[in-house]
């Protein structure tokens, strides 16, 4: 398994040396994605995700993970969902109780 994984990302890596466009495209991914992290983890003060972002390079996956979760103003807590209302459970009402009781009387 381990030894399929290091292949395809062997093949990866000779297809974008191979093709200049495609490096430069994937460089230019890249670096927003790093620049975007790195900024939000300076401006937060997260020192321990600052250092990892700045020396890992996962071609843009842990930046978007620390954007997406990891982040004080991470855009996925952003996101308002609508809130699910469970009907309630019928009652009976007091009128309908009240006017049984009127007319037993």
């Amino acid at each position: 398994m381990f030894e399929a994984i290091l292949s395809s990302a062997a093949l990866f890596l000779a297809y974008l040396y191979a093709d200049p466009t495609a490096y430069m495209v994937t460089m230019v991914w890249v670096l927003i994605w790093k620049g975007l992290a790195l900024w939000h983890a300076g401006t937060q003060k997260h020192k321990f995700w600052f250092v990892v972002l700045w020396i890992f390079n996962t071609l843009g996956i842990l930046p978007i993970l620390y954007l997406a979760f990891f982040s004080e103003k991470a855009f996925i807590k952003k996101i308002n969902l609508p809130k699910v209302r469970r009907p309630k459970a019928k009652r009976p009402s007091r009128r309908a109780t009240s006017s049984k009781s009127r007319r037993k009387r």
